[in-house]
């Protein structure tokens, strides 16, 4: 018999709450990281965006923090393929655009990460958490869909997968295990030797190039408008191969306000310098025993030929070796390059609930796009220079 739990739902956390969430969610993924990172979207005000915490407690105890982003609007049209974008453009025409949902999801935005968060100081019942959650954002929010990102094992997967719920696998994300290596030499040797050449090579070219690479903790606001313009250049990139773009759109601003939340100690920004300008940048958060790369934005014209893209990457590894981190989380795309570098992939998958029957065969059909995504199955060749 599942236990009942109560349930509180706000926009916002007090000071209090904050501080106490955090220390309660520290060891779940993402956890020590995730309230700051949720804040800083908030504060960089991306239009149709909302963040809901949802405070669990059995009784007078905190069990879980339950993160919940609303996206209104969405046009989903842009996440199936070109021939069904064009048709929905030109319905569109008419003043009629079926596509356009409200959706509701229980993940942490842009982390890649399931927002069931539990506690580690009380015994929770994960998948109570989860079944009753998804029945109080049933009831109390106003969506046409529900959504929940999961990883095997993760909080939800049992109870959502018990429930009937339409699902499809999703780009798996990349993990690199760092445990018991003690120096970025150390962890060379471990790679192919067609690897350990090929990292020889990149690290000597990007050095005659005149590049240089920066562990930043707190940029200045010229090193911003330059993460800013190098995160635009990305977008723009990726807009011009008709490849799925991020749902959230924020804009650079989100940058300066995620340093400004977070604790010195939590975040970092690798800046790729060619002759002292910044041509490239690779964002990561600490979050226990795991470092997340996060976001990565090029000059393409000059990264790519200096090799800064991977210098980043071997910037970074090696501050995570460092800092004596178990993992570092790459997240999704440039498969190639991260398995090259000893990533192993982890399935993801998405949970839905389809609340209006005309949308259940839109959603299908996106959910089949998103099987289709070549980097699901990790098959694709992917680029050398494409970021993450």
């Amino acid at each position: 018999m599942d236990i009942s739990l109560e349930i509180k739902s706000t926009r916002s956390l007090t000071s209090e709450e904050k501080s106490l969430w955090t220390e309660l969610i520290a060891e779940s993924n993402f956890g020590s990281i995730a309230i700051d990172w949720c804040e800083a979207l908030v504060d960089a005000r991306p239009p149709g965006f909302e963040i809901h915490y949802l405070q669990v407690f059995d009784g007078n105890r905190p069990v879980a923090l339950v993160i919940v982003h609303v996206l209104r609007r969405l046009d989903l049209a842009g996440y199936m393929g070109k021939v069904a974008r064009i048709l929905f453009d030109f319905i569109g025409m008419s003043g009629w655009r079926p596509t356009l949902v409200d959706l509701a999801f229980i993940e942490i935005p842009l982390a890649q990460t399931c927002g069931i968060l539990c506690s580690s100081k009380t015994e929770v019942d994960a998948f109570a958490v989860a079944k009753q959650a998804r029945a109080f954002i049933s009831k109390e929010f106003s969506c046409d869909i529900l959504c929940l990102k999961s990883l095997p094992h993760a909080p939800g997967e049992a109870a959502f997968a018990s429930l009937g719920m339409l699902s499809t696998d999703f780009l798996a994300r990349m993990s690199l295990p760092l445990e018991g290596l003690s120096s970025f030499p150390e962890y060379v040797a471990t790679l192919r030797p067609r690897v350990r050449t090929a990292i020889r090579s990149n690290k000597r070219t990007f050095l005659e190039a005149g590049g240089s690479i920066e562990a930043c903790e707190n940029p200045t606001d010229q090193d911003f408008e330059a993460i800013g313009a190098r995160y635009l250049e990305t977008c723009a990139f990726h807009a011009e191969r008709g490849e799925m773009a991020v749902p959230i759109a924020y804009g650079k601003e989100f940058f300066s306000h995620l340093f400004a939340k977070a604790p010195a100690e939590k975040r970092r920004v690798f800046l790729a310098r060619l002759h002292g300008e910044i041509i490239g940048f690779a964002l990561v958060v600490d979050s226990g025993k795991s470092l997340y790369f996060t976001h990565c934005g090029l000059d393409y014209a000059r990264a790519i030929p200096s090799r800064a893209y991977f210098n980043l990457y071997y910037a970074l590894i090696d501050y995570a070796i460092s800092g004596s981190y178990e993992t570092v989380e790459l997240g999704t795309l440039a498969y190639e390059t991260k398995k090259k570098l000893g990533g192993q992939p982890r399935p993801t998958r998405y949970y839905f609930e389809v609340r209006r029957p005309l949308l259940s065969a839109l959603a299908n059909f996106v959910a089949s796009n998103f099987r289709t995504q070549s980097g699901s199955e990790l098959s694709s060749s992917v680029s050398p220079g494409k970021p993450k």
